[in-house]
C-alpha cells in the first residue's frame, strides 16, 4: 500500500488485479446498478491507494477484507431513499423481499469474495448472527438448486458457514 500511495503504478495495478474482481462481485451484490458497482470499486481502491493509513490501520484481517468492507459500506451509504409504501401492502412486501435478496447477495459475496466471517457480516449488515446464517444458508441453497454443476463446499472447509 505504501508503494501505491507513492504512485507506483505496478503496486496500484497489483492491488486492482489482485482484489478488483472480488470487490466488483461485492459491489454488484450490494448495488443493483452494475455501472455504479464499477465506479464504487474504482473509488474505494483509489481512496485506499491515496490514503493507505485508512486501509492498513486495521490490525486484523486482510487487505481484501478491509477493501470489501469499504465497498459494501460505500454502496449502502449511497443507496437512494425510495417512497415508503403502505405497511402491509403488496408493494411493501415486495420492497421487503427486494431488501432481503440484496442482503442475501451481499452476505454471500462478503463471505465468498471479501474474506468475511458470519460475525463480520452480521456486524456490517446490522443483523444478528442467526439472521445472517439464515441468509447465507437459504442463499447458498438457492444457488445450488439453480446451478447444475456439483456443489462447492469451500465455505464449509474454510469454516465460514
Amino acid at each position: 500500500m505504501q508503494a501505491a500511495a507513492r504512485g507506483d503504478s505496478r503496486a496500484i495495478t497489483a492491488i486492482c488485479d489482485g482484489h478488483g474482481p472480488a470487490l466488483l462481485h461485492v459491489a454488484r451484490a450490494a448495488a443493483a446498478d452494475p455501472v455504479r458497482a464499477e465506479a464504487v470499486v474504482v473509488e474505494v481502491v483509489a481512496r485506499a491507494c491515496a490514503d493507505p493509513t485508512r486501509t492498513v490501520a486495521v490490525p486484523t484481517g486482510s487487505l481484501r477484507r478491509e477493501l470489501a468492507r469499504q465497498t459494501y459500506l460505500y454502496c449502502s451509504r449511497d443507496r437512494p431513499e425510495t417512497d415508503r409504501p403502505q405497511p402491509g401492502s403488496a408493494l411493501e412486501r415486495m420492497a421487503r423481499l427486494n431488501e432481503t435478496a440484496r442482503q442475501q447477495r451481499a452476505a454471500i459475496a462478503l463471505v465468498q469474495c471479501g474474506d468475511h466471517s458470519v460475525d463480520d457480516v452480521a456486524e456490517l449488515l446490522g443483523l444478528s448472527f442467526p439472521a445472517v446464517a439464515a441468509l447465507l444458508t437459504s442463499g447458498l441453497r438457492d444457488l445450488e438448486a439453480a446451478d447444475p454443476r456439483p456443489a462447492d463446499d469451500s465455505l464449509e472447509r474454510r469454516g465460514r458457514v
